[in-house]
């Protein structure tokens, strides 16, 4: 009799990984995408890119007027404080005061005496001769304000005849106070 005989296996083989059977790679299908399709999606990626750059430049002009604008904004708040500081020196430059003292003492002038004053009747063309401070009421030594001379002049306006028609006087009246008597 036979005795049955066992295959003899050798060690390794049992430790060695079977080798994976081949794998056929995976065949993706093509998508076949016709010229115009292609043409199409060009197209409004280069209509995308357009707009996009459109909006970035139109943000970017918007920048730059914003910092012109700031900057003549400046410009106009230095101009103005400039103009106030012009104001005020021609304000202290124009006072009364300040050109008296100039007249008098920078160009030797000396103020007025009313010796030889000439008052004209605007009714009848008289002349009134020789009116001084005396006169007035005011003491010979006094001489009278700038302020002091302009109302004076007011009121001899308002006491001048100026007709019989109360219309013409009144509007008289109403020159000689908006203009101060300069009329």
């Amino acid at each position: 009799m036979k005795q049955a005989t066992a295959r003899v296996l050798d060690h390794f083989e049992d430790v060695r990984p079977a080798s994976p059977p081949p794998v056929e790679p995976k065949v993706v299908p093509k998508v076949k995408v016709s010229g115009k399709n292609k043409r199409q999606v060009v197209t409004a990626a280069l209509l995308l890119m357009t707009c996009a750059l459109a909006v970035v430049s139109q943000y970017a002009a918007v920048a730059v007027q914003a910092k012109t604008v700031n900057q003549l904004r400046d410009d106009l708040t230095k101009e103005k404080n400039a103009l106030d500081r012009l104001r005020v020196d021609v304000n202290r430059l124009k006072s009364l005061e300040r050109v008296e003292t100039m007249a008098v003492t920078k160009l030797g002038m000396q103020a007025p005496t009313y010796d030889k004053v000439l008052a004209i009747s605007a009714v009848n063309g008289t002349a009134k001769t020789g009116a001084s401070p005396a006169v007035d009421g005011t003491h010979q030594g006094a001489q009278k304000s700038g302020e002091e001379r302009a109302q004076a002049a007011v009121k001899e306006a308002e006491e001048a005849p100026v007709g019989d028609n109360p219309f013409v006087a009144a509007v008289t009246r109403l020159f000689h106070r908006i203009t101060f008597g300069m009329l």
